[in-house]
């Protein structure tokens, strides 16, 4: 509501012109003179201009009433219509926040971190817009940039969920550009901010593994599911490495495990298939991939 409000108030904030038919010159010491052609040309730039900031203004409540109803479609033509009347405006900021925000829900992320970039030049202040910008650029693989959002807001004081978030992000880009130790030093942070996190050991296991370190991964992996022996991620993964090293038997076992708790996971009947078809068990191996099928339509 106070964003809002400010936006309104930037909206209304236009200059007003002079209703007298005469004009003081005030680059000729203040001098009366009539009005030229120039005058009125001026004036209806003006009046132009206060006839497009209520037509803004209008586009934004409608906006923002779509919004209020989830008509995202019918708020994102309204948002772009304002845009284009006022392309320069000042709080055009919560403007491309907004359509960013549209956008990643719709799934279109190019778009989404477009907007929040756009936001972002016009007020480089916006720290919620620079996180939504990085977990945006994580998604589509956009490693560098996610991490420099992510330096950016962590060489901040933040709130301890903030700051967790964040490592998040930054720890999954940087294993995404293969700087596993640098992404290590922010999961092991992780582990004393958020102990409970079970995602945490698994992925520390898996930046392990990605650099070859399969033995150590596994005893991670071994550590953890004795203490949460129903994490399904964890049992896949540790399946993953048991069977890249040809433990297929055990890798089968983990696998089964992780099915009978998440049945409905069509990746996980893809792998099983994988290590069926090893084992020479192809008709149970064609069986996960129908099933695996079924589970996609």
């Amino acid at each position: 509501m106070l964003k809002l409000r400010h936006l309104f108030l930037l909206l209304t904030f236009m200059t007003t012109a002079a209703t007298a038919q005469t004009v003081i010159d005030l680059d000729k010491g203040g001098s009366v003179r009539s009005k030229t052609l120039k005058d009125y040309d001026r004036e209806a730039h003006i009046q132009a201009a206060k006839a497009d900031s209520v037509r803004y203004a209008d586009c934004l409540k409608r906006a923002f009433s779509a919004l209020h109803c989830d008509s995202l479609s019918e708020a994102k033509n309204h948002f772009k219509e304002a845009l284009q009347l006022r392309p320069t405006a000042e709080g055009n900021y919560i403007i491309e926040q907004h359509l960013g925000e549209i956008a990643e829900v719709e799934g279109l992320l190019n778009e989404a971190e477009a907007h929040y970039t756009q936001a972002l030049k016009i007020n480089p202040e916006l720290h919620h817009v620079r996180s939504a910008r990085a977990v945006v650029a994580v998604q589509l693989h956009h490693f560098e940039e996610a991490r420099t959002d992510c330096n950016t807001l962590l060489s901040l004081s933040l709130k301890k969920e903030e700051r967790i978030r964040l490592l998040f992000v930054r720890a999954t880009a940087l294993m995404g550009m293969r700087l596993n130790k640098e992404a290590r030093s922010d999961l092991e942070e992780l582990c004393f901010l958020a102990p409970k996190n079970e995602n945490i050991p698994v992925m520390l296991a898996l930046s392990l593994h990605d650099e070859g370190r399969s033995q150590e991964a596994i005893e991670r992996l071994n550590a953890h599911l004795r203490i949460n022996p129903e994490n399904v991620e964890a049992l896949a993964l540790r399946a993953a490495i048991y069977s890249s090293q040809g433990l297929l038997d055990l890798a089968l076992l983990d696998y089964n495990e992780a099915l009978r708790l998440n049945p409905e996971n069509a990746d996980l009947y893809i792998e099983r298939a994988a290590c069926l078809e090893k084992l020479g068990k192809r008709a149970s191996a064609e069986k996960d991939r129908l099933t695996a099928r079924k589970l996609r339509r």
